[in-house]
């Protein structure tokens, strides 16, 4: 059985194929309300058989609330009612179309609620529907999902009726857990999604070709400061700033080397002119202090440099987390004359940047009467 919920989750995240579907629309209630009238007919002496018969119904909630970039964007109060789905739901508990009603909100005009989390419809999806099973295979307890219909003829498209099913929740899901008592349903979900802009990393711009440092040695000269960069996803970066004097001379020289055995890891590095154009990237180039689990440390040596402030970025390769630390310890070092006067400008920044960073938190609770 857990096979078919996978089959579900497979078809849930994609569109319909074709305009042939194999499940036929719902029926409605029409089996139920026919039975239910001759139930009365039958029974009409008896009041107790009448109200026996009547269509069960499903009332209930849901608090829903969305952050973008840590502002609220949605914080919504939904009022669910139900009437009984009919068709095929695979032995669950029970299943209702759902009437949702927004009856307070004090989100922005940007807020958007998730049809499959709030039972809004939205979009192309229709005919919400919310079943339950409080056992599905012994891998399955507590399972939630959402059913619904695929309209894409206002945009050109053709109507897939389904139902299609997505899985929402389970007891001890990654993202929330839901309890049940018998016909009272209530579950929590909440999640984290940052997404990011994977084209160029921050603080990297390529004006023109970049080059590989071809150095061969550490520069552990007069000057130096010290730095932490994180180790693990999302990857991080540290980003220093330097300045260069060219009154005696246009070169300099610049190494990145570990501090201590315990934190020594696989550390690369690329610098930017005064113009934040980046000129060279390093990696590899001479043995480290406390070398880590294997590679080398990075170090430059540019010729002809513009006088000016200059950027160094320190990052972990991405290399044997598994034996890494949080963290990895760093030494900058310049051979000058002069004070470089390192300042750092950023301390643990993202990679790449951040496209968006999306917070969902739900609460539901149900009861079937």
């Amino acid at each position: 059985m857990k096979s078919l919920v996978l089959a579900l989750l497979a078809l849930a995240a994609c569109p319909p194929t074709s305009d042939t579907d194999d499940t036929e629309p719902p029926e409605g209630d029409a089996d139920i309300d026919t039975d239910a009238d001759t139930d009365a007919d039958t029974d009409a002496d008896t009041d107790v058989d009448t109200d026996a018969d009547a269509d069960p119904f499903l009332e209930g909630e849901i608090h829903y609330v969305s952050t973008s970039f840590g502002e609220t964007v949605c914080d919504a109060e939904i009022s669910l009612t139900g009437t009984p789905y009919t068709g095929e739901c695979f032995d669950c508990d029970f299943a209702f179309y759902i009437d949702a009603e927004i009856v307070n909100n004090l989100g922005t005009k940007d807020c958007t609620l998730n049809p499959f989390y709030s039972y809004v419809e939205y979009g192309p999806y229709k005919n919400l529907i919310l079943a339950f099973w409080e056992y599905y295979s012994l891998a399955w307890q507590n399972l939630l999902v959402t059913a619904y219909s695929y309209d894409l003829t206002p945009y050109g498209g053709s109507y897939y009726p389904g139902p299609y099913w997505r899985v929402v929740n389970y007891d001890d899901y990654t993202y929330g857990d839901v309890s049940s008592n018998g016909k009272n349903v209530t579950w929590t979900f909440a999640y984290d999604v940052i997404t990011y802009d994977k084209s160029s990393p921050n603080y990297f711009l390529e004006c023109t070709t970049v080059e590989s440092s071809t150095s061969d040695r550490n520069y552990d000269g007069s000057w130096s400061t010290t730095g932490t960069v994180g180790i693990g996803a999302p990857r991080k970066m540290d980003v220093w700033s330097f300045t260069v004097d060219t009154t005696d001379t246009d070169r300099f020289a610049l190494s990145i080397d570990t501090t201590d055995a315990r934190t020594a890891a696989d550390l690369v590095a690329w610098i930017n002119d005064p113009k934040g154009c980046t000129v060279m990237r390093a990696n590899d180039n001479f043995a480290c202090t406390y070398p880590p689990p294997r590679n080398e440390c990075p170090s430059f040596f540019v010729d002809g440099a513009d006088p000016g402030t200059w950027q160094v970025v320190v990052y972990w390769s991405g290399r044997d987390e598994d034996e890494m630390e949080d963290t990895a310890n760093y030494r900058i070092s310049m051979n000058t004359t002069y004070n470089p006067k390192f300042a750092q400008v950023a301390d643990e920044v993202d990679f790449f940047p951040v496209l968006s960073d999306v917070t969902m938190d739900i609460d539901g609770d149900v009861v079937v009467h």
